[in-house]
Order: structure tokens, then C-alpha cells, then sequence
């Protein structure tokens, strides 16, 4: 995967695209393989080891607590040890602000919209600070502008963009992401690089530009 910049992970349905981010992040165990992060193999590490060291997962089922207001889950998120308390608080604010979640902060998060519910889920994971954000079909019950706005949100995460107070910005957003959906438009408007999945191997990786001018491609799974 690319250190930077945000990937489509592509393919047939049932061809495993779901699967395989399962497996990246500890839920499933591969038959064969090993999975290596940063030089350093991981297959055996739990879901939760794995999050420690800077890979984060959102699956199409909110991981937000129904019954909590957005603040209450935001700051049920585990504190990092190594910064001062009220660093955190700011960073978790600051989070708030980003995501355009204040307005809606003391609210249930069950009272939430689809697209206010997709923001908090993104927002608490970002809250831990992953490197990488694996993310299975982030656009999955949304409308065509919500689903834009949450690109935009995603785009702007992949350059480090979180505003701070004072008006700059902050590098706590993750520096890479793994997108799977259905909808190949929405995946080339987002995406720079692109993997395809066939037979269980990787038949395709590459930059964008590559992949729609790829004539296979075209013919096998594009359908042109």
C-alpha cells in the first residue's frame, strides 16, 4: 500500500475486498499469508494491538454508542498517556469543530442523520490517530450530497487538514487510506491509487490514470 494518499480497493462482488480489509485488521484470520505493517509482521496481533500502532477500520455498522451524546463518545475514546490531559481535550475539540459536529455535540448519537452518524464514526477514529484508515464502503445509505461532503471530508484528512484554533493546522489526521465501494464514480473523483482484486490475486496496482486507461481492466472489470 502507499504510505500516503488514499487507495480504492476494487473487484467483483464476493471477490473478498471486504474480506481482505478484515484480515488487515485482526477481525479475520487468513488461510495463507502475512500481513506486515511498517517492515514488521502483525498477522498474530489483536484488532486492538493493531489500532496501537496506528491502523484504524470503519465498517458500514456505526461504531458510535446509541445511547451517548457525540461528546460522550468522543471523550470515551482511550487518552494517550504520552500528552497532557489538556492536549487532549483541545485535540478532541478541535476534532468537533472539523467535522462540523458542534451543532449536533449534545445530542443521542441514535437521533443522528446517516451523514452526521458517518462524521461521528470517522471523527472517533481519527480521535486515536491512525496512520492508516481502512475504510469498507464509507458511503454505503447515503444521499449523492452527503456522500460528497463525506469525500471532501476524507480528501481533506489525506493532506493532514485539521484546522486548529488558531488557524493553522495539525498533522493528527491519518496519512493514508483504504477505500472499498461499489460505486466506481465516487471512487475516481476520491482515490489516486487503484487495486484490483481478481481470483484472489491482485491483477491490477497502480495510479488512477493507469487504471481507466487499462485496456484489461476496461474489458474485464470495467466493462467497456
Amino acid at each position: 500500500l502507499k504510505s500516503n494518499g488514499i487507495t480504492a480497493l476494487v473487484g467483483a462482488n464476493g471477490i473478498g475486498k471486504s474480506t481482505l480489509l478484515k484480515i488487515l485488521m485482526g477481525f479475520e484470520r487468513a488461510d495463507s499469508g502475512s500481513v506486515f505493517w511498517h517492515n514488521k509482521e502483525i498477522s498474530k496481533l489483536s484488532p486492538g494491538q493493531r489500532l496501537t500502532r496506528g491502523i484504524g477500520y470503519l465498517s458500514q455498522k456505526s461504531i458510535a454508542i446509541p445511547y451517548l451524546s457525540v461528546t460522550d463518545n468522543l471523550f470515551l475514546v482511550p487518552v494517550d498517556k504520552t500528552r497532557k490531559i489538556e492536549d487532549e481535550v483541545r485535540f478532541r475539540r478541535v476534532l468537533l469543530r472539523r467535522f462540523s459536529l458542534t451543532s449536533v455535540e449534545k445530542n443521542k448519537a441514535a437521533t443522528l442523520s446517516g451523514g452526521e452518524l458517518r462524521k461521528l464514526d470517522l471523527c472517533l477514529l481519527v480521535a486515536q490517530r491512525p496512520k492508516l484508515l481502512l475504510l469498507d464502503e464509507p458511503f454505503a445509505g447515503l444521499d449523492p450530497k452527503t456522500t460528497r461532503m463525506i469525500q471532501r471530508l476524507i480528501a481533506d484528512l489525506a493532506k493532514d487538514n485539521i484546522n486548529t484554533p488558531d488557524g493553522g493546522t495539525t498533522t493528527e489526521a491519518p496519512s493514508a487510506f483504504v477505500v472499498v465501494d461499489h460505486r466506481i464514480a465516487e471512487l475516481q473523483t476520491l482515490c489516486h491509487h487503484f487495486i484490483l482484486l481478481s481470483n484472489g490475486h491482485v491483477s491490477f496496482s497502480g495510479s488512477k490514470e493507469a487504471f481507466f486507461s487499462n485496456d484489461r481492466v476496461e474489458r474485464d472489470f470495467l466493462g467497456s
